[in-house]
This record gives structure tokens, sequence and C-alpha cells, in this order.
């Protein structure tokens, strides 16, 4: 089960901690060690072209993994040199993985979808797919919550389509 209370938790003492370092009562010395999503690693290695390896990085498929969709973005090891961020071919992930994957890409696919068309079915069968939402009843609850609760954001949903 997730962990929605400690997360609620996490986020609100996060939204203290850079009030106070904005504020100048926390400092902000503990932030010269963060962990890094290692942009910086990749800009610099496309500015040297030294062909800089990265384990991970985040690209249009374009057969690395031959068994996803081609224009999906994957994760594969990289290599970074002034032509950009180049990936490591993988070859073919074992059949369960790879369906487990493509099951995320349609997914993920069906967000954006519903998310520019405004379409709430759409949504709702984005929902229905998440392997996190076992009820369809319940996926219809949370669609139904969340677009209430960010309506100012997402008048796209409004006004049609209701479930």
């Amino acid at each position: 089960m997730y962990p929605l209370e400690s997360s609620a938790n996490d986020r609100n003492k996060m939204w203290d901690d850079i009030k106070e370092m904005a504020e100048g009562t926390k400092s902000i010395d503990h932030l010269r060690k963060v962990h890094t999503e290692r942009s910086e690693l990749i800009m610099a290695g496309i500015v040297s072209n030294q062909g800089e390896y990265e384990p991970a990085i985040n690209i249009p498929n374009h057969g690395y993994i031959e068994n996803l969709p081609y224009n999906a973005i994957v994760e594969v090891p990289g290599i970074i040199n002034s032509q950009g961020a180049n990936g490591v071919i993988i070859g073919k992930l074992p059949d369960p993985v790879a369906e487990l994957c493509r099951r995320q890409i349609t997914l993920a696919e069906l967000v954006v979808e519903a998310a520019v068309k405004g379409d709430r079915d759409i949504a709702l069968q984005a929902l229905a797919l998440d392997p996190m939402v076992d009820d369809p009843k319940i996926a219809k609850d949370i669609l139904n919550d969340y677009l209430e609760a960010e309506k100012e954001y997402l008048p796209q949903f409004f006004g049609k389509n209701l479930l």
C-alpha cells in the first residue's frame, strides 16, 4: 500500500524547508551534495565530445529495444558526445518484461491523448490500465476527484464528456 500520509508529510516538510532556505533562516550547505539526475554531466559530455558513458538515459527507442515501439521513450545506457545522447542497443527484452513495458507505454499515450482532447473516457481507460488501480468504480471516483481538485489546471475536461 502506498504511504499517502507519510508522503504528504514529507512534501509539506520539503516546502517548509524551501521557505526557510529562501528566507535565509536555514542553511543551504546540504544542497551542495544532493543526488542529481546527471543532466549537467550529460550537457558537459555533449560540449566536451568525450564519448562519456551514462548508465541510463531517456530517449526515443529507435531500435535500442527491439520488441518495444520504435518511438516510445525508453531508458537505456548511452554514450554522450557532440551528437547528443546515443543509446546502446539492448536487443530484445524477455517477452513478459516487454509486455509490462508496452502496457506502461500505452498507459502514458492514453494519458497524453486524454489531456490533449479533454476526454474523460480516455482518462478513465488510462486509470483502469494502471496496475495500482484494480477496481473500475474506484478508477472512476479517483478520476472525478482528481479532475475536480485540479479543475483550474484542466479546463479541457469540463463541459463535455462527463462521467
